[in-house]
């Protein structure tokens, strides 16, 4: 085994320039930046002026933390109200900025109104003609105590939902349309209830998926642990023993689930040994 040779290949394995982050956040809350819309989880169309419940948006100058806050002021009739705000600046292009890999929230909210039975705040994202709602639930709010969400936190592509109730999931791929983000309001109440309640310093942080980087490290026994990135779990490994002309072939050994990271225990006797990641 030539370690010095495997080595080497680390450095050649590591390509492409580092892909950044960008985040999105708004703690001012323009009425122009924004567009609200209801809708229902049973049909991903707009839901009209003849659905019952209604909704109003402002933005209020004071008493956000701090400073102002985005309002919203729901209507009960009998089902429960679905209002999707978007902003409009928080667009994610895949097929021109890249592949994403995960999104994270944050906001804080609170009620407005005093004794509200059930309110909540979710993210949202929506994508061609469809809205998709976040698996991890949403922040309840049930005083006039400005309380964080802080759970949204790190959701690739399946962990979004269709918000009508039919299977799929967003597509994060250079193949997906453009992406927009906001956040949902929901209200549940008796018919008659009006429910104000307010969102403060939402954000969204997107994270692209970064060129793949393969890690090589020399272990007991003639033996190598590869490990890469669990972003690019699509990815396969293949292995070669020459770089001149070299025939690759796939390596069949368990692929190890380490959370984050994704990891192979190879031999390597007889030569040198390449690996590479391919898809």
């Amino acid at each position: 085994m030539k370690l010095a040779t495997l080595r080497l290949l680390i450095a050649f394995g590591a390509f492409g320039s580092p892909v950044l982050a960008q985040t999105f956040s708004d703690g001012d809350f323009h009425e122009a930046d924004w567009e609200a819309y209801k809708i229902r989880f049973l049909s991903h169309q707009l839901v009209e002026t003849n659905a019952t419940g209604t909704f109003s948006v402002r933005q209020n100058p004071t008493g956000g933390s701090p400073g102002a806050f985005r309002e919203i002021t729901i209507d009960v009739v009998n089902d429960p109200v679905v209002v999707a705000n978007m902003q409009k600046a928080a667009v994610w292009s895949p097929a021109v900025q890249g592949a994403l890999y995960r999104v994270s929230f944050g906001f804080f909210a609170r009620s407005v109104s005093p004794d509200v039975s059930a309110i909540g705040f979710s993210p949202i994202l929506s994508q061609g003609s469809f809205f998709y709602r976040s698996d991890s639930g949403y922040l309840p709010v049930n005083d006039q105590l400005w309380g964080y969400a802080d759970f949204f936190q790190n959701l690739v592509a399946t962990a979004w939902e269709r918000a009508d109730g039919q299977p799929g999931h967003p597509d994060f791929s250079t193949n997906g349309a453009p992406i927009q983000f906001g956040y949902l309001a929901i209200a549940h109440g008796p018919a008659g209830q009006r429910v104000t309640s307010g969102l403060d310093d939402w954000s969204v942080r997107l994270t692209p998926v970064s060129e793949p980087r393969l890690s090589i490290t020399p272990i007991p026994n003639e033996q190598v642990l590869l490990t890469w990135s669990r972003e690019h779990i699509d990815y396969r490994l293949e292995a070669a023993s020459s770089l001149t002309a070299p025939i690759w072939t796939i390596v069949t050994n368990n692929v190890n689930d380490m959370g984050e990271q994704l990891s192979v225990l190879a031999g390597v006797r007889g030569g040198s040994q390449f690996f590479r990641l391919s898809k």
